[in-house]
Formats: C-alpha cells, sequence, structure tokens
C-alpha cells in the first residue's frame, strides 16, 4: 500500500532527528566522559534492546519469529562491522568529518540500487553524489590515519547493511520488529566475544552518570534502528542514503556545538559543499516528482 505524504514525512524527520541524537550521545559517552570501552558500550545498547523487544513480544505487542534468524545473517553481521567501525572512528575523527565522509556510501548504495532493483539515476542526482563525497574527502589527510581506515571500513559496511536491509524488508516481506531485533542480538553475541577480548582489562566500575547516558543512548538507538527500517520499507535505499547525508551534515554543524569542536576552513568548506549537495539532490526529486504527476 503507497504511504501518505505524511507518514513518510513524519518518518523521515523522526529518523534525522534520533539518529541525530544517537550519535552525538555516542561522542559524548567515548570522550568527554571518557568511556574508553566502545565494543561494551555497543553490547550494552544491543542488550537493552533486545530486552525491550523481547519483553513487548511476551507482551504480545510485536511479532519475533525466532527461527527467522538465518534470514538476518547478512545485515547482522555487517551491522556489527559498521557499529564498531563507526565506534573507532569516533575515537580518532571529529564528528563532523566523521559524518560526511560516511557520505560516501550514497554513491555505492545508487549503484547497488541500480543493478539490483532497477533504479534509473540521472545527472543531476550523478552530480548531487560527486559534491557529497568532494564534500566528506576535503579534510580527509588531515586526520589520522587509524581514523581514516575505520571510516573506509564503515563506509562499505554501512553500504551493504543498508542495501541488503531494504532487500529482506521488501522482498522477503518481513516486520519491522524482526529487522532491529536479530542485528542486535547477533551483535550482541560477536561484539561482546570482541569486547571480551580487547577490553577485559580495562572492565571497572561505570559511574552512574555514564550509565545513564549509556541508558538514554539505547533509547535512541533502538529508535533509530526502528525509524530506518520504516524509512527503508517507504523509500528507496539511495534516498535513504541521502537523507543520511542530511543527518550527517546537521551532525558536522553540532561537534562545534556541542563537543567543542575547533572550526576550521576545511571543515566549514566540506560542510556548505554537503549542504549544496543536498540541496541538488532534494531539487531533483521535486522535478522527479512533478513530472510522474503530470504524465498521470
Amino acid at each position: 500500500m503507497k504511504k501518505s505524504f505524511i507518514y513518510i514525512f513524519s518518518i523521515s524527520v523522526s529518523y534525522l532527528i534520533i539518529s541525530l541524537s544517537t550519535t552525538v550521545l555516542n561522542k559524548y559517552i567515548l570522550t568527554i566522559l571518557n568511556f574508553q570501552v566502545p565494543f561494551l558500550l555497543v553490547v550494552m545498547q544491543s542488550f537493552f534492546i533486545c530486552s525491550i523487544l523481547l519483553s513487548l513480544k511476551y507482551c504480545g505487542m510485536c511479532r519475533l519469529c525466532i527461527n527467522n534468524y538465518k534470514m538476518w545473517l547478512i545485515p547482522s553481521v555487517f551491522l556489527c562491522v559498521m557499529i564498531f567501525s563507526g565506534s573507532k572512528s569516533l575515537q580518532y575523527l571529529d564528528i563532523s568529518f566523521y559524518t560526511l565522509v560516511k557520505n560516501s556510501s550514497i554513491l555505492i548504495v545508487a549503484i547497488v540500487e541500480y543493478f539490483l532493483f532497477k533504479r534509473f539515476i540521472n545527472l543531476l542526482e550523478i552530480v548531487s553524489f560527486l559534491l557529497m563525497i568532494a564534500a566528506s574527502y576535503i579534510n580527509f589527510f588531515k586526520n589520522e590515519l587509524y581514523g581514516n581506515i575505520w571510516i573506509i571500513v564503515n563506509v562499505v559496511s554501512t553500504t551493504i547493511y543498508i542495501v541488503s536491509l531494504r532487500h529482506i524488508i521488501l522482498l522477503e516481506n518481513r516486520n519491522v520488529a524482526e529487522s532491529v531485533f536479530f542485528p542486535n542480538l547477533i551483535s550482541f553475541f560477536l561484539i561482546g566475544i570482541i569486547s571480551y577480548v580487547n577490553e577485559r582489562n580495562s572492565y571497572t566500575g561505570i559511574p552512574n552518570t555514564v550509565i545513564v547516558y549509556i541508558i538514554i543512548s539505547s533509547i535512541c538507538a533502538l529508535l533509530t534502528s526502528f525509524t530506518t527500517a520504516m524509512v527503508l520499507a517507504c523509500l528507496s535505499s539511495t534516498t535513504y542514503s541521502m537523507l543520511g547525508a542530511l543527518n550527517k551534515v546537521i551532525m558536522g554543524f553540532t561537534g562545534f556545538i556541542f563537543i567543542n569542536e575547533k572550526i576550521c576552513y576545511y571543515k566549514m568548506l566540506s560542510l556548505l559543499i554537503g549542504m549544496f549537495g543536498i540541496l541538488l539532490y532534494t531539487f531533483n526529486q521535486n522535478v522527479k516528482n512533478i513530472n510522474f504527476v503530470r504524465k498521470k
């Protein structure tokens, strides 16, 4: 059934706000609160999300079929890689740069979607993609090598996760709750092992302030997962990625406001170019929609 404009708009805005909050909170926990165990942070968030969904299942408020776990293995594994590499990237990179470089996944998603879902890509879309990528890499070589490596891994894993998730939601007709539960369940075990191997010597008492922020970030992560699945169910993967790119431009400015990042010429230039790319893509989508209505 075709979704109404109000529904799509409200879900899109919700995704933007919640995803922004999740990234800023994670950055704040890892840097400002000096919580130097990023794997453990992910494990705690996944545990919280799975616990909430299981509680809702037993209350009859959502449907979860445990036997469907095999179907979710690919997006689940790459979600683990995406979360882990994202956490490691945030340790080395400024939030403004981190959020912009992730826009490189837009072009990859668009190409994959073209071959998988036969979605046509016009010239204006290609130009807007290239602008976003240019904005991402203006400041690339001014960052630490480890941070650059982790963000590249994050871009690739994000692309595979988005496309595989949309493929299962649309073609396999699975519900939103499963798309949130299984990736987080599998990431709980996989990243839990990684955390124990790499961080067990750093396990110490967690201050109450940090616990409160982790609970809040877990709630935001749960809502981000839900809105992601809902957006992918009614929009193309490319449009979802571009929506994420808009979110990342906003995140870049929040890095200056909330995390006290140093403002420099390269960062401001990359943010402005990224914003122009977003506006160009939005204009192109409006033109396509108008032409589609006229043809009908």
